[in-house]
């Protein structure tokens, strides 16, 4: 029997994930007995099952070690050990991509093992959309061609965009005592995303939004952040620490207070949890924020605005994405709309074209881009399959109206492409 470990990180509390640590750790199993593989590999199965004494990730019990068992082996390499009546079997995963995982996010066992899990710090703001003919003049009174309101906000997208394409997800935010507030919770326990982390306040508004959509697809946004901009640091350390040993990856945006994405930064570095940055919408936030950033992705105005120049040309936003980079992230992912993304990491700068789709609003098309690569990226995939992913996320979103409502699931993702 030749076994050759290939797992990344596993997220399991008992024995009964033996069967997610066998399929993601044993990598062929080959038998030379003359039997055929699949009754080889039952028989196996059986044995394991029936003389399975110990599970152990560097020295410590799997219950001790749950459930963050082996998540971020590369800060820390992990010492796997299986002990079994009569033998053991030990070894350490393969050093491979940082921020990566093998397991398909398909995978479902009878207690839901798997599925890694995000937390998303930003906003939640129920969104006023109007559809409208153009962008009125000031002092004009124009007809628009509809009016309705939905759940959005860059954090709340976030979460419902992970929740759609198959993971967990666990929102941090703040919402008003009012009908908005109400609605939105509502809405976001509806999608599967958890609100634990979520505060009410007596003393702000939940957030609200008008979004003017033009024929094209182009926006025009005025937003009232209100109870956004209550979320302290405190709350954020009381929150996001009780939901640290479920997370596997941090994603935030700048819809909330500097001084609370400072904190959450702290925090999932002490523990080590990867962070990914929407820096959006543009803000004079420091660099620090996203400077040790897994990967910082900025759209055209964004991307300007903490640049400081145009990034009309393919050669600017190549200079523009350099000058990211070298301030710390492991890779800078431009959303150029229908240009495309590019992509700079310290080997790579290429630009990935946007799918042919007619725009109907782009609302929500960054989220769901940003969400996409996040979500790629935990697959394991390389950098040119997640962003391929990444572009049918957010062609999807632009090609429906509404933000929350146009962000795609995994099955609508897989038949684009």
């Amino acid at each position: 029997m030749k076994i050759r470990f290939a797992a990344d990180w596993a997220d399991t509390t008992d024995s009964r994930g033996f069967f997610l640590i066998l399929s993601a750790f044993i990598r062929p199993i080959r038998f030379i007995r003359g039997e055929s593989c699949l009754s080889s590999f039952v028989s196996f199965i059986l044995c394991a099952l029936a003389s399975l004494r110990e599970i152990k990730f560097s020295g410590q019990p799997l219950q001790d070690s749950a459930p963050r068992a082996l998540r971020h082996y590369y800060s820390k390499p992990l010492d796997v050990r299986l002990a079994f009546r009569g033998f053991a079997i030990s070894g350490r995963p393969p050093k491979r991509d940082k921020v990566a995982t093998r397991f398909s996010s398909t995978f479902r066992s009878p207690s839901h093992l798997i599925m890694p899990a995000i937390t998303v710090i930003g906003s939640i703001i129920m969104d006023i959309i109007v559809q409208t003919p153009r962008i009125p003049a000031s002092g004009e009174n124009l007809h628009a061609h509809s009016l309705r309101s939905a759940t959005g906000g860059k954090g709340a997208n976030a979460a419902v965009a992970f929740t759609r394409l198959g993971n967990g997800a666990h929102l941090i935010s703040n919402v008003g005592e009012d009908a908005f507030g109400d609605e939105a919770l509502a809405t976001l326990a509806r999608e599967g995303v958890s609100i634990a982390g979520v505060g009410r306040v007596h003393d702000a508004p939940t957030g609200a939004g008008v979004l003017l959509v033009e024929p094209d697809g182009q926006t025009a946004f005025i937003i009232a952040p209100g109870a956004n901009l209550t979320l302290t640091p405190a709350q954020v350390e009381e929150r996001l620490t009780s939901l640290l040993p479920q997370t596997d990856a941090l994603l935030f945006n700048f819809e909330v207070a500097e001084a609370a994405l400072s904190r959450a930064v702290t925090l999932a570095r002490a523990a080590q949890v990867p962070i990914f940055v929407d820096a959006g919408p543009a803000r004079p936030y420091a660099p620090e924020l996203w400077r040790h950033a897994e990967i910082l992705s900025p759209n055209q105005p964004e991307t300007e605005a903490l640049v400081g120049f145009s990034i009309d040309s393919d050669e600017a936003a190549r200079a523009a994405a350099s000058a990211l980079l070298a301030q710390g992230p492991r890779a800078v992912v431009l959303k150029l709309g229908a240009r495309g993304a590019l992509l700079a990491t310290s080997e790579i700068m290429q630009f990935f074209p946007a799918f042919a789709i007619r725009p109907v609003d782009a609302a929500g098309a960054g989220d769901a881009f940003t969400a996409g690569l996040v979500w790629a990226r935990l697959q394991g995939w390389a950098w040119e399959r997640s962003m391929r992913w990444a572009n049918a996320c957010g062609g999807l979103a632009a090609a429906r109206l509404g933000a929350m409502a146009a962000l795609p699931s995994r099955d609508e993702v897989k038949k684009l492409l």
